[in-house]
């Protein structure tokens, strides 16, 4: 191996899994809110998650937005601050339900959207605005009663973060998911691990 070789997979390892641990948040992360994507309605209201960017440092996230506050209005183009909160088991309860049932409306997403799906994905986000004093539209298993009442004890809302705008900067609390520090050093080492065997080849 030659000593540019040699030197490739430490900076690697360095890009993959320690770069991530050293990279500086700034004072006043913010949103940069880009609209809806083409999704679609329920009772007159785009569903969650919303299309917009997360502005922390030189990074820029793109992020599926899920929004947990129906008091304030947006529109597309509108940017406020931030306070990144992650969600854990001590967060306030309307925070940890909205993570959960926001958990339930990704995993459905991730399968055909059927007319079934989207009601399904509707009642979630309904009893998520419920929390904030939204009219709940459904009834039955779909409720937001019965829905906020599913979580599951021990919940910790892991790899959930909570965009708590800045007073004064306007906009909207929005739920983001972030890869667990886990699963970032699984892919680096996966990545690492593939390079390694082109090394050998070559």
């Amino acid at each position: 191996m030659t000593m540019g070789k040699r030197w490739l997979l430490p900076a690697l390892a360095c890009l993959f899994i320690g770069c991530p641990l050293l990279q500086a948040t700034p004072a006043t992360p913010y949103v940069d809110y880009t609209g809806v994507p083409p999704s679609f309605t329920n009772n007159g209201y785009y569903i969650s998650p919303y299309g917009g960017k997360l502005y922390t440092g030189t990074a820029t996230l793109n992020e599926g937005f899920y929004c947990i506050d129906f008091v304030h209005g947006i529109k597309a183009g509108d940017m406020w601050s931030v306070t990144i909160v992650p969600v854990t088991s001590g967060s306030p309860p309307a925070v940890l339900e909205s993570a959960w049932l926001a958990s339930q409306m990704m995993s459905l997403y991730a399968g055909p959207l059927t007319t079934t799906i989207k009601n399904d994905i509707a009642a979630d986000q309904w009893a998520i605005w419920s929390l904030t004093g939204a009219t709940d539209p459904f009834t039955g298993s779909l409720s937001a009663a019965t829905l906020l009442g599913s979580m599951p004890a021990g919940y910790t809302g892991a790899g959930w973060e909570d965009l708590v705008p800045v007073a004064g900067s306007g906009g909207q609390n929005f739920l983001v998911h972030t890869p667990e520090p886990s699963t970032l050093f699984l892919l680096g080492l996966g990545v690492l691990g593939i390079l390694g065997r082109k090394l050998k080849k070559s």
